[in-house]
Formats: structure tokens, C-alpha cells, sequence
């Protein structure tokens, strides 16, 4: 009872290590999301913030959904489309020519399963005039 109500609890945003495992989390909507690679973790989040906590701690939050890929990736899609990770959307390219004019390397783009995909809402698609939004 005295750990229902007396410990410590983390906000929302807050990336925290358990000290017995190593595993990483981010808190989110009240549910622990693991990342999968330090990697994904170091690419969105300063390491120097990052909170070292007890086994136990961890345990309060429910487990959500796997953190497997870093804001700004590229996925494509097994139909072939490809996919920008912007703010905790995919959206998609609408084409080659649209790709080629954001000025992104092929060989950065990651092959992604639909259930990957699909733990991301579809945002606005990605057209000609969003690589160039002010017309410059």
C-alpha cells in the first residue's frame, strides 16, 4: 500500500534506465515504451537527462507499444511506399520525384513491416511544395 501511494511517480516525456536491467524507457501517456536500440534513444534524447531507476519503479507503469525507430526515418513500406517520421506520424512520399527533391539518400531508407508502420498514425502526405514550404 505504502508504494501505491507513496512512490515516486515520473511525468509524462521522461526517459528513465532501470538500474538492474539496462533497458531504456520513455513514460508516455501513463504506459513505459521501451526503445529497443541506444541507438533510437541517443538520437532523440540527451543522454544527460536520462533518470537511472530502480526495477520496481518501472514496474508501477503498464508496458506499451516498442520505440524501434528514431524521429526522421525513413520506412518503407512492404507495398513500397516510403515513409517520413515526423512528431509521431508517417507520412508518406508521394512519389520518387518527391523523394529525390527533399534530397534523402536511398540507402537510408529502412524496410518496415505494416504492424511497425501501423503503431504510427498516417499524417499529411508528403508533396513537392512541403520540401519547400516558404518557395525557397
Amino acid at each position: 500500500m505504502w508504494q501505491r501511494y507513496f512512490a515516486r511517480q515520473y511525468p509524462d516525456g521522461a526517459v528513465l534506465k532501470d538500474a538492474s536491467t539496462g533497458e531504456a524507457w520513455l513514460l508516455e501517456n501513463g504506459v513505459r515504451r521501451q526503445f529497443t536500440a541506444l541507438s533510437v534513444l541517443y538520437a532523440d534524447y540527451d543522454s544527460r537527462k536520462v533518470l537511472t531507476v530502480s526495477h520496481l519503479d518501472l514496474q508501477r507503469y503498464d508496458v506499451g507499444l516498442p520505440i524501434k525507430f528514431a524521429e526522421y526515418s525513413l520506412l518503407k513500406s512492404p507495398g513500397g511506399t516510403v515513409f517520413l517520421l515526423v512528431n509521431g506520424e508517417r507520412r508518406g512520399f508521394t512519389s520518387r520525384e518527391v523523394f529525390r527533391s527533399f534530397g534523402y539518400n536511398p540507402g537510408e531508407v529502412i524496410e518496415a513491416s505494416w504492424s511497425d508502420l501501423n503503431t504510427y498514425p498516417e499524417g499529411p502526405a508528403l508533396t513537392v511544395a512541403a520540401a519547400n514550404p516558404l518557395g525557397k
